[in-house]
C-alpha cells in the first residue's frame, strides 16, 4: 500500500555493508556503485571515436566457465569509470542465448519450479499431449514436477513435442518456468538461500515419481521412445550432482555484479534458439513437426511469450502499447 523507491527498498546500499563484489559475501551491491547513488544511464557520445559498445553472445548457466556478463561490471567499476560519460560502456547488445531452456541443471529446475508457482499464483497451466486413440485426442496434465519430473523430460520433449535437443532431461516447459529462468539468469534475488540447502540428489527425481502420475498416456510418453520401447533414464550420480551445485554456486556468486551492471547500461537483446529450445526453427521439417504437436506448440508459445516480456518489450516498449484503430490483441 505504501509507495516505494530504490532507497526504501534497500537497493542503494551494499548488503552487507562490507560486501566484496568479487568475494562470496555479497547479497546485494548498491545499484549506483556508491551508497545512496542512483544507477545512471548515459546516451552515446557525440563523437563516434568515443562510443563504447559492449557485446555478449550465448550465456549458459550449465557450465564451469566464469560468467562473462559479470565483466561488464568490472568495466564500470575499474578506475571509477561509472563517473565518466566517456569511459563507461554506452550500450550493451546481447545477441545470443540469454537462457538455455534445454540445458537446465536438475537442482536449478527444482528451484525454478517453486519460484514459478509464486509468479503464476493460483493459476494452473495445463500442458497438452496426444493420447493413443485414432485419430489421437489431445489431453492435458498440470504443469508441475510430479507430471513432468526433473531429469525425466527428454523422451516427451523429443518424441511428443518433436524437438531435437541432445539434452532436454530438465527442459523448461511451463510459462512460469521460463519466466523464473530469466529472473534467475539476471538477478540473485529469487535464489535466496536455496543453494545453502539445495534439493537432495535423491529428489531429482524422487524414487517412484512416475508411478504417482495418474495418466497412463503421460507415463508412456515419459518412459518410452517413439517406437514405444522403454528407455531407461541414467542415474543422477553424486559426481554430477556435486558438479552441478558447484557450477550454480559460482554463477550465483557473481550475479550481484550482473544485476548492478544491467541497471547502468542500456541493453538491447534478441533471442537465439536456446531461449526456446535447441535447433528452434532450424528447418522447415523441424518447424512443421513441432508446430504440429500440441505440446511442441505450447512450449514454443511459453518460450516466446517469456522472451517478449523479458527481452523484446525492453527493446521497443512503444510497440507493445495498444493503439487506437488496431486489433485489440497486439
Amino acid at each position: 500500500s505504501a509507495k516505494q523507491n530504490l532507497k526504501s527498498l534497500g537497493l542503494l546500499q551494499n548488503d552487507p555493508a562490507n560486501a566484496n563484489p568479487d568475494g562470496d559475501n555479497a547479497k546485494h551491491l548498491a545499484l549506483g556503485y556508491e551508497p545512496e547513488l542512483l544507477p545512471c544511464l548515459v546516451l552515446p557520445p557525440k563523437e563516434l571515436k568515443d562510443l563504447k559498445i559492449a557485446h555478449g553472445s550465448c550465456r549458459n548457466i550449465d557450465t564451469s566457465f566464469p560468467d562473462g556478463l559479470a565483466w561488464l561490471d568490472d568495466l564500470l567499476s575499474t578506475d571509477q569509470a561509472y563517473k565518466s560519460a566517456i569511459k563507461r560502456p554506452h550500450q550493451l547488445f546481447l545477441t545470443g542465448d540469454q537462457i538455455y531452456a534445454d540445458e537446465v541443471p536438475r537442482p536449478l529446475l527444482s528451484m525454478l519450479s517453486g519460484t514459478a508457482q509464486k509468479l503464476i499464483g493460483t493459476t494452473v497451466e495445463q500442458l497438452p499431449f496426444r493420447d493413443k486413440s485414432q485419430p489421437p485426442q489431445v489431453v492435458t496434465a498440470p504443469a508441475n514436477l510430479t507430471n513432468f519430473p526433473v531429469g525425466r523430460r527428454k523422451n516427451i520433449i523429443v518424441n511428443e513435442a518433436g524437438m531435437t535437443t541432445t539434452s532436454g532431461g530438465s527442459h523448461l516447459m511451463s510459462f512460469g518456468e521460463f519466466c523464473a529462468m530469466y529472473l534467475y539468469a539476471w538477478s540473485n534475488v529469487c535464489w535466496e538461500d536455496q543453494l545453502k540447502n539445495p534439493p537432495a540428489r535423491e529428489s531429482l527425481p524422487p524414487q517412484g515419481v512416475v508411478s504417482q502420475i495418474s495418466s497412463t498416456v503421460l507415463i508412456d510418453l515419459l518412459i518410452n521412445n517413439a517406437a514405444g520401447e522403454f528407455v531407461d533414464t541414467p542415474d543422477y550420480e553424486e559426481e554430477s550432482y556435486r558438479g552441478d551445485l558447484a557450477n550454480l554456486g559460482e554463477f550465483h556468486r557473481t550475479l550481484p555484479k550482473v544485476r548492478r551492471a544491467l541497471a547502468n547500461v542500456p541493453s538491447y537483446m534478441i533471442f537465439d534458439d536456446h531461449e526456446i529450445t535447441d535447433d528452434w526453427f532450424l528447418t522447415q521439417a523441424w518447424r512443421d513437426r513441432v508446430l504440429g504437436s500440441p505440446l511442441g506448440s505450447a512450449v514454443i508459445r511459453n518460450g516466446m511469450l517469456a522472451y517478449a516480456l523479458f527481452q523484446g518489450w525492453g527493446n521497443d516498449p512503444v510497440k507493445y502499447e495498444p493503439r487506437p484503430g488496431l486489433a485489440e490483441k497486439q
